[in-house]
């Protein structure tokens, strides 16, 4: 069915289909192909980002012939830019549909279509819970299952913490490898990249991380940010790094192994000043020290003053 304002339905075009499909991880293209006994003037795309307030419209590229029917046949095209500094990350949730503006002023809407922005080359599954929904593949469903039941435990902690009640799942990508995850992660720097050092990456404005691995350390790292983000809002670009990373690591269930790295900064004076630590470092070795030496300083403040003074 389609949404017809003002025109009989007799006299709308007749779709005979509208898809999209994914150029992970470039973009997406989308189609409308359709008849209609009237003159269209233009067709128009609309999208939206599911949990955002990320939405928007482009004119399609449009191209005719007659049809046996009598009626002129279409096709309408166009694409959504996914990469670059038009990056849209894996696992978010995508609503679009067409507007076709007729010479005569009428308007026809088509139904709207939602789908999740996953690389094609995998066979996905999905498991939703109250708190999270993780899109994973290749991998056994109790293997899945084990992990996130040890991250929701300690996700509660977390939530206590921050006081706050989720109002939707987090959306959560499982990458199984470091080729895959290449793809699927922003591009931040190529020493980072080619040194493997991120294990993942959360995207606050789409409600949606992704990490490399079946990890529940990474799991509860990367969903610790957003729940910080949801209770911060807006604010949270105004949290220096060190204290954004050093309490998600700070709640990791394995996080002792930073220590030694923090250690030997110190013995070689390399930690650098918390003034200088509001963002993280480019480079492969300092983003590892970065890190080491946010979870111990984040460990000393909450041991000397407890955890709910930490984001006074």
């Amino acid at each position: 069915m389609n949404s017809n304002t003002p025109l009989e339905n007799a006299a709308t075009a007749e779709i005979a289909s509208q898809s999209h499909s994914i150029n992970f991880p470039i973009n997406i293209s989308f189609e409308l192909i359709g008849e209609s006994h009237r003159e269209i003037d233009e067709i128009l795309f609309y999208y939206r980002l599911a949990g955002t307030n990320i939405t928007g419209y482009k004119p399609t590229s449009i191209s005719s012939m007659d049809s046996p029917t009598g009626r002129n046949r279409f096709t309408a095209t166009s694409a959504l830019a996914t990469s670059g500094s038009k990056y849209i990350p894996s696992g978010t949730q995508i609503s679009y549909y067409f507007k076709i503006l007729y010479i005569n002023d009428a308007e026809q809407e088509t139904d709207p279509i939602t789908f999740d922005y996953l690389d094609p080359k995998y066979r996905w599954q999905k498991m939703e819970s109250e708190t999270i929904t993780v899109f994973w593949h290749d991998i056994t469903k109790s293997k899945i299952e084990e992990v996130i039941s040890k991250s929701e435990t300690v996700l509660e902690q977390v939530s206590e913490l921050f006081d706050i009640e989720q109002n939707r799942p987090i959306r959560a990508v499982i990458a199984n490898s470091q080729r895959e995850s290449a793809d699927s992660f922003p591009k931040i720097s190529s020493s980072a990249t080619r040194d493997n050092v991120y294990g993942g990456f959360a995207f606050p404005q789409y409600e949606v991380f992704i990490v490399r691995g079946v990890s529940a350390d990474g799991i509860i790292h990367e969903a610790t940010h957003l729940l910080m983000s949801q209770k911060l809002d807006s604010a949270r670009s105004q949290v220096p790094a060190w204290l954004s990373e050093g309490i998600a690591m700070y709640f990791e269930i394995d996080n002792e192994h930073r220590n030694r790295t923090a250690e030997v900064g110190y013995i070689q004076k390399k930690l650098r000043p918390l003034s200088s630590m509001q963002s993280v470092p480019g480079k492969s070795g300092d983003i590892r020290l970065f890190y080491a030496h946010s979870q111990g300083i984040v460990g000393y403040l909450i041991d000397k003053g407890g955890k709910e003074k930490i984001l006074r």
